[in-house]
């Protein structure tokens, strides 16, 4: 058998190394820095500062009327007052501390069950595949906001019941995309290899599957997060999340919608919400590009 000297050897494994680190480096570059996905991160890091340093940056107390009722945008209060005298500005920065931690608990939750779900459904099949999906379909069956409302109402308008709502119509959207998943993964080589070296259904799903159907759940997850930051906002719109006085996104629309000429009080929440929900879907969108190499903008070599 003829080999290369080990130079030649070394040179050769650079350069593969450089075209590889120059390749990932422009697939990287070619979803990361487009103008959309730099500015719906932008978006979501000054939200998130905001929500995180709410007290020390608020100009006023959010809870307490601070100026004459209804005065409208001026100098010292930027986004005016409301109908109690309260800085809408300050409200408006407080209501992000309530909706981006809500939001969270609602996808992780509703990721948690889905996953769970559609792990089992997809990995084991036949019955519990069965079972699954027409629980799932039985939800799916129902408008997201008029099951959620349902749900709210029977137990009762609180910001517990409106997250627990909102978990019960959000998971099957998880399940069936994680099982999608898992049926095209479980019939990898990979997966069978491993069954065949004798890994157990635990170690198998924890290895190979989970690993492997993680990116459209990921992806679905970011744009998620939104989709629940909307729902709530309208379940608060509705009387049915949290209650007066929390400054919340949907209540603050809902007590600008009863007199429109006062068009301050529900137009900057409604621009908070049209913002981080925006950025949250373009957000989504450019993971999936990264993750899907059909939509790099390149084709692979």
């Amino acid at each position: 058998m003829i080999s290369l000297p080990p130079v030649l050897d070394a040179a050769k494994a650079k350069r593969l190394n450089l075209k590889t680190s120059r390749m990932l480096r422009t697939q990287f570059g070619s979803v990361w820095t487009r103008p959309w996905t730099v500015i719906s991160l932008a978006v979501i890091t000054i939200w998130t500062f905001l929500a995180i340093t709410a007290p020390w940056v608020v100009p006023f107390d959010p809870l307490k009327p601070v100026g004459e009722n209804l005065q409208a945008p001026s100098s010292t209060h930027w986004f005016g007052t409301d109908e109690l005298g309260r800085d809408v500005l300050s409200r408006v920065i407080a209501g992000s501390q309530l909706s981006l931690p809500l939001a969270v608990i609602i996808v992780v939750f509703s990721l948690l069950v889905g996953g769970i779900v559609g792990l089992l459904a997809g990995y084991l099949g036949r019955t519990v595949d069965g079972i699954a999906m027409r629980l799932a379909d039985l939800v799916l069956a129902f408008p997201q906001i008029i099951l959620a409302m349902a749900v709210t109402a029977a137990f009762g308008p609180s910001t517990g019941n409106a997250v627990l709502a909102l978990v019960i119509v959000s998971w099957p959207l998880y399940a069936r995309i994680i099982r999608s998943s898992v049926l095209s993964v479980r019939e990898q080589e990979y997966v069978v290899s491993g069954h065949l070296l004798g890994s157990g259904m635990f170690k198998s799903l924890v290895k190979d599957v989970i690993p492997n159907s993680a990116g459209p759940a990921l992806v679905m997850s970011t744009i998620e997060l939104g989709n629940a930051i909307l729902m709530l906002a309208a379940l608060s719109y509705l009387g049915l999340g949290p209650r007066p006085p929390a400054a919340e996104w949907g209540a603050m629309i809902a007590l600008g919608s009863q007199n429109l000429s006062n068009w301050w009080i529900s137009l900057f929440p409604g621009l908070a919400i049209l913002t981080i929900v925006m950025a949250f879907n373009m957000l989504g969108d450019s993971i999936q590009d990264y993750l899907d190499p059909r939509s790099r903008g390149g084709k692979l070599r």
